[in-house]
């Protein structure tokens, strides 16, 4: 028993110490070249309002995982924000951010965690729906008001990328919304059929449910995307509404479906939001200084947060999460 808590608490602090490296690696990247001018009340409210949109968009995200997780225990919203958090600091340093699935679970008990951590998967699956579906929208918008800003790509790629996304996004509708059917043919394949509990706690959400979970995680997106656009309001583009969601969206949706690792992360996406924003703004370092000043502060500070969760933790020899904040349902 003793042994299994050394595993659990060293797990737990190297996760922290390597989340909190790779924050400081992150910031220290950075490209702070464009610091808006915080002697103007202007930048300095909108500011104010832009951080106000971080605990609101992970607490979105914790009222989506509780109810995500209430087939397996009734959380409180306390606990599921503690542990988004906690699983936010899991994932900055796995390869596009997996470790979240392992992480959120680990407030469960060890028998709870694999069915925390399919339910986990589906909120992923429709966060990533989500993501395809304003990625969609957005090449289709730019096709019909900004078709004189993709003259140089060409037009067969551009119909193939968005027929994938198309059928990806049709594909992932299915899934969610047939998963007690998927489910009953996935349990036939043997390498799955011993994770039979935690699969089948899954199919038990309805089509209520799911659409309840669509429509927090179209509200986190839009959340997060108005930020973006926020940011680079702030560090001076000028560039409208619908410019600005083409131009995140297509991001997003490119970022998506491009594997990437903590020491490419940053080339990667900085890369694909010049390329799309650069339709609209023309200083790339506005757009690098808007992209990276948007994950400190929506993944590095709440990430640290959650690296400190972790550390104080390993004070105790149980979950103290769990002591009072859970219920069989």
């Amino acid at each position: 028993m003793t042994k299994k808590l050394d595993k659990d608490v060293i797990f737990k602090v190297s996760a922290g110490i390597l989340a909190y490296a790779y924050i400081f690696y992150r910031i220290l990247s950075s490209d702070i070249s464009n610091i808006p001018d915080f002697n103007r009340s202007e930048s300095i409210l909108l500011s104010v309002f832009i951080l106000l949109l971080v605990p609101v968009n992970w607490f979105t995200e914790a009222v989506k995982w509780k109810k995500l997780v209430r087939k397996i225990k009734n959380i409180s919203i306390q606990l599921s924000y503690k542990a988004v958090l906690t699983g936010l600091t899991y994932s900055v340093f796995t390869p596009n951010r997996i470790g979240e699935l392992f992480g959120r679970p680990m407030i469960f008990d060890k028998k709870d965690r694999k069915k925390a951590f399919f339910a986990t998967l589906i909120g992923s699956f429709s966060q990533l729906g989500i993501t395809i579906t304003m990625g969609f929208a957005g090449g289709i918008l730019v096709f019909f008001f900004y078709s004189e800003k993709i003259k140089f790509i060409d037009i067969k790629s551009s119909i193939l990328v968005l027929t994938i996304s198309g059928i990806a996004l049709i594909f992932l509708i299915v899934i969610l919304f047939n998963l007690k059917k998927i489910i009953k043919t996935v349990l036939q394949i043997k390498i799955f059929s011993k994770l039979e509990n935690a699969i089948v706690a899954i199919s038990e959400y309805s089509k209520q449910e799911l659409i309840y979970i669509m429509m927090l995680s179209a509200v986190r997106y839009l959340i997060f995307s108005f930020q973006y656009y926020l940011l680079l309001i702030l560090f001076g583009a000028e560039i409208t509404i619908l410019q600005a969601f083409i131009g995140i969206s297509l991001s997003y949706l490119a970022s998506s479906g491009i594997p990437s690792i903590t020491l490419t992360e940053i080339g990667v996406r900085g890369s694909v939001s010049i390329f799309f924003l650069g339709f609209f703004v023309d200083s790339d370092t506005i757009i690098l200084a808007a992209s990276s000043s948007l994950w400190i502060i929506n993944v590095a500070f709440p990430a640290s947060t959650g690296a400190f969760l972790l550390f104080a933790k390993t004070r105790y020899k149980k979950d103290v999460f769990l002591q009072s904040d859970t219920k069989e349902l």
